[in-house]
């Protein structure tokens, strides 16, 4: 289920292709019982924002609420129609009773957020289908994350999906963002044409250009002048950077700025070697580690560690999802925390670092987290690693593969010896390995020629008329990818 959650955009993306999309402005007009359904980072607060205002337009009553301070309301006592119009008429300067008392019944209620309603969803669930009944002029949108969300009382409901953007445009999307937060440009196509320089790196790019989170962060940073690194890690740098920045929480700083973000490293740690782990349990884990750090008892470890956590769910980084009394923690994006925890990571001392990684280096799930801990210094001391542990790994050829990705990416770079060794094992396995194993050495391979054009064109200058088309694919790949200069079309 977690990973549903964070891999909404690579589950949906296939589904842009079907003809029966919707105008998201238009939900409620005419089937106007409906769910929409989104993962993380998709915009779906933003489109009840706007939504809200075109109906205001048309002089439509709209209550707009976040469904979990309505469940908070319900567990202390009041009714879920109560709290809808306290919550939904808050600032306007309306007492909610009286607008009760005015009978109006074309309301448009939106709620948003059904998942976070935790052990009250049920309840939450059961107010909106008797508001529904209640009102049955009325127009009813609810928004809700995939995981934890329980379409009981909504199976006769419309349910939508909000579908990831395509990246092919993201360099398109973030400079139309950019002119919206700075205003338009007077330099025809400059700022489009920095955001195509900026966006070239295509995992930048895949990165940044399916949410709108993520683009909105990539606008937000260039519009401060600065740049989006064309590394992943050094946008990740550049985004946490910029959270850190933001003046507007309700949360004040319970610890200083590098208390909370080492401790962001190691709950990123803590959250990818435990996905699993039961709010409480999370919270435990990360006191225990805070008790060995400052030398105190773990009690009040685990209380500052509940402030530290609650600091960063209030940044947006970090959210609960599950259903009922079920919940754990997860990062908005499941990147940022793999981020974090290769951070983490590249902090360690060398003996608990080793310790750590040949317990990870072998397991799938680590497979972003040592990429980015290649980029942030470990190139070398992974490669090496692996080298010395290969034969203890039946599946080493998986592994082969991030060797290869991070020889292209790390900074510093690995050194030629080792470089020398993790190619050599690379195009073993395209000459002699089946298609399975070899084709997804191409890309990474491809990238290391771009880097280093002699030590990988040697290589595949050899292979170029093998009688295996996939081994024939690749070396003509790196070699294109080396320059002209090492290939000759007759």
């Amino acid at each position: 289920a977690i990973e549903s959650y964070h891999s909404w955009d690579r589950i949906t993306k296939d589904k842009n292709d079907r003809s029966d999309g919707v105008n998201p402005e238009t939900l409620g007009r005419f089937i106007k019982r409906g769910i929409a359904v989104a993962g993380p980072g998709m915009g779906k607060t933003t489109l009840l924002k706007r939504i809200t205002r075109r109906y205001s337009e048309d002089n439509i009553p709209v209550l707009s609420v976040r469904l979990s301070a309505v469940a908070a309301d319900m567990k202390s006592g009041s009714s879920f129609e109560e709290s809808v119009f306290r919550h939904g008429l808050d600032g306007s300067g309306l007492p909610h009773d009286k607008v009760q008392e005015a009978g109006f019944s074309n309301w448009l209620l939106l709620g948003d957020g059904l998942d976070e309603c935790g052990e009250m969803q049920e309840r939450v669930a059961e107010g909106i289908s008797r508001f529904a009944t209640g009102y049955p002029d009325s127009r009813v949108l609810i928004t809700t994350r995939p995981v934890g969300y329980a379409a009981n009382h909504f199976t006769n409901w419309r349910h939508y999906d909000l579908l990831p953007l395509d990246p092919s445009y993201a360099a398109t999307h973030v400079s139309r963002l950019w002119d919206a937060i700075t205003g338009p440009d007077d330099s025809d196509n400059r700022r489009h044409s920095v955001c195509e320089s900026e966006l070239e790196n295509k995992s930048v790019s895949e990165t940044v250009g399916r949410t709108p989170m993520m683009i909105g962060m990539a606008a937000a940073i260039l519009a401060r002048g600065r740049s989006l690194g064309g590394t992943r890690e050094a946008l990740f740098e550049q985004i946490f950077g910029l959270i850190d920045q933001v003046p507007a929480r309700s949360q004040q700083k319970p610890a200083s700025g590098v208390v909370l973000s080492r401790f962001l490293d190691l709950f990123g740690w803590l959250a990818t070697k435990t996905p699993l782990a039961p709010v409480t349990k999370m919270l435990e884990a990360c006191g225990s580690e805070l008790a060995a750090i400052f030398g105190e008892p773990s009690m009040p470890a685990t209380e500052k560690a509940e402030k530290y956590v609650a600091y960063w769910e209030d940044a947006g980084l970090i959210e609960k999802v599950g259903q009922d009394t079920t919940q754990v923690y997860c990062f908005v994006h499941k990147a940022f925390g793999e981020y974090l925890a290769a951070r983490h990571l590249c902090r360690l001392a060398e003996d608990d670092r080793l310790d750590d990684i040949k317990e990870t280096l072998h397991q799938p799930q680590w497979e972003n987290v040592l990429r980015f801990a290649g980029g942030l210094g470990l190139g070398e001391f992974l490669c090496t690693l692996f080298i010395e542990q290969a034969d203890k790994d039946e599946n080493w050829h998986l592994r082969l593969v991030d060797m290869v990705q991070i020889i292209a990416e790390a900074e510093p770079e690995v050194s030629k010896e080792v470089r020398k060794k993790i190619l050599a094992s690379a195009f073993k396995v395209v000459s002699d390995r089946a298609r399975q194993e070899a084709y997804p050495l191409g890309f990474p391979l491809a990238a290391c020629a771009e880097r280093y054009p002699d030590e990988v064109a040697s290589h595949a200058a050899a292979l170029r008329q093998s009688n295996q088309i996939w081994t024939r694919l690749v070396a003509w790949n790196c070699l294109i990818s080396a320059g002209p200069e090492h290939y000759a079309l007759d």
